[in-house]
């Protein structure tokens, strides 16, 4: 579960069930949780040898607006989780998704026009600055096209400006959505920075702490996250400087029997990890189960700071951001036998 309080900050618990991280890491993907990539096939290759003669023709329309197919759309709906970024020591490499959603809906238009509706409906922008236009250019600047006027409707659910990926949220969607809507296959290529220096103590705590994590979240082995989650990069900074309510929320977490607890992203985020006794989680009485406990040693830890807000509750996520809906259909087909040409499909 996912606990979080809003106002100042945010207050978060994860539950976990033993083994339900020993598939590959799906339901805590350890995997950069601020970037998405969606691929479309290309049109198909004219030089290409024909298929086989026994497969009879098929029409694959790629005009615009019309049919199905790879080609321009006419609208598409995209929903992109909320995310946790750097759990401790994983500094801008290791996130996870969780299970609260923004939806974007963009069409296309005869004016531009964007609203807004959920968290943070009344600040942000409907003009171009909105970061769900910043990604709908980019899209629309790699096809080589130029923005069409579009009717754009944002239902946000993230909690804006809390350290849960709001905004990589809204600039993610953008793209997704504005390459379906041009029709663009696109290949993504990232690069990594190092912005400051550092000691190399650290360094080397940050490291080992990080291969920790990974291994005691791909094995269920969560007595280990206490340490795993530890942190000298980025969290003492912020505690010091910006977030006075950080580690007196840490440490009561850990007391009240989290196994892990720490700044999600850039904060004012604080999450914690806990876990209840196997089985689904509808079957299991109170006292197999200590989130509760946790929130409410968080909430009094953060009133003893001054500080108020409201708790969420939710679980990891292993979806990424994906296509809700899309106008005209990819494809026609329920099912389809590829044999290695497009037209199948």
């Amino acid at each position: 579960y996912f606990l979080a309080i809003e106002d100042h900050f945010w207050i978060s618990s994860v539950e976990l069930k033993p083994g339900m991280l020993n598939d590959a890491g799906t339901k805590v993907a350890v995997a950069l949780a601020l970037s998405a990539l969606v691929y479309y096939v290309g049109s198909k290759n004219t030089t290409k040898p024909a298929a086989s003669s026994s497969k009879g023709p098929r029409k694959l329309s790629l005009v615009q607006g019309q049919g199905s197919g790879f080609g321009p759309k006419d609208s598409v709906t995209v929903r992109v989780p909320a995310t946790t970024a750097n759990m401790g020591p994983g500094f801008d490499c290791i996130g996870m998704a969780v299970d609260i959603w923004n939806e974007l809906t963009v069409e296309r238009a005869d004016a531009f026009s964007l609203t807004n509706e959920g968290e943070g409906s009344d600040v942000l922008p409907t003009d171009e600055t909105n970061l769900v236009v910043v990604g709908l250019k980019a899209a629309f600047n790699a096809a080589g096209q130029d923005l069409p006027l579009l009717r754009i409707h944002c239902r946000n659910r993230i909690p804006f400006a809390r350290g849960l990926g709001s905004s990589s949220a809204g600039i993610v969607a953008g793209i997704i959505a504005g390459l379906v809507i041009a029709g663009h296959e696109l290949s993504v290529l990232g690069k990594e920075e190092l912005l400051q220096l550092i000691d190399r103590a650290d360094a080397v705590f940050n490291i080992g702490r990080s291969a920790i994590l990974v291994n005691a979240l791909r094995n269920g082995n969560y007595n280990e996250l206490r340490h795993a989650t530890q942190d000298k990069l980025h969290q003492p900074q912020r505690g010091a400087e910006q977030y006075p309510h950080l580690f007196p929320l840490v440490d009561a977490a850990l007391e009240a029997g989290a196994h892990a607890c720490f700044l999600s992203g850039a904060g004012p985020t604080v999450l914690a990890i806990c876990s209840g006794k196997s089985g689904d989680i509808f079957t299991q009485v109170a006292a197999e189960r200590d989130e509760t406990k946790v929130a409410d040693a968080m909430r009094e830890a953060a009133a003893s700071v001054g500080v108020q807000g409201c708790v969420f509750i939710t679980n990891p996520e292993h979806r990424g951001a994906h296509i809700v809906r899309v106008s005209p259909k990819i494809s026609d087909h329920l099912v389809a036998r590829y044999e290695g040409d497009i037209t199948d499909l």
